[in-house]
């Protein structure tokens, strides 16, 4: 890996991430929301239903009718924040210095504590049902 090949990815990565935010931000209650497979084909709500709608009011501040919707909304919704903010480091890092490439493993590392404690509770939850 270069580090013009992890200034793509880490743009790439932080495009998705604003993406999926805009998603819940402005989607989110609409006709235009993505309809839940499992729920629709069970009637039972899986361990990640209210996800997009808990991002939704975490996004317009509302935490606690976040929780209520799915605990676990605080949660993931923290590790894309954080993602975020730190692709957009490691951006502003390339276009400064040119060099980006040093932080890899401090990147790999932070980013797979963070997922292992984000998403646990909902690996958790999944292998329950």
């Amino acid at each position: 890996m270069n580090n013009k090949s992890y200034f793509l990815f880490n743009c790439i990565w932080a495009g998705i991430i604003t993406g999926l935010m805009l998603y819940a931000g402005f989607f989110a209650y609409s006709s235009h929301a993505v309809q839940c497979v499992y729920k629709t084909a069970t009637g039972l709500d899986c361990a990640a239903c209210g996800l997009t709608r808990g991002f939704y009011h975490i996004l317009h501040g509302d935490l606690q009718t976040a929780y209520l919707l799915n605990p676990l909304s605080l949660w993931l919704f923290l590790f894309f924040a954080v993602q975020l903010i730190i692709r957009l480091c490691l951006v502003c890092t390339y276009w400064i210095k040119k060099d980006a490439l040093k932080f890899v493993r401090l990147d790999i590392a932070i980013s797979v504590l963070l997922f292992a404690i984000c998403f646990y509770p909902l690996a958790i939850q999944l292998f329950k049902q």
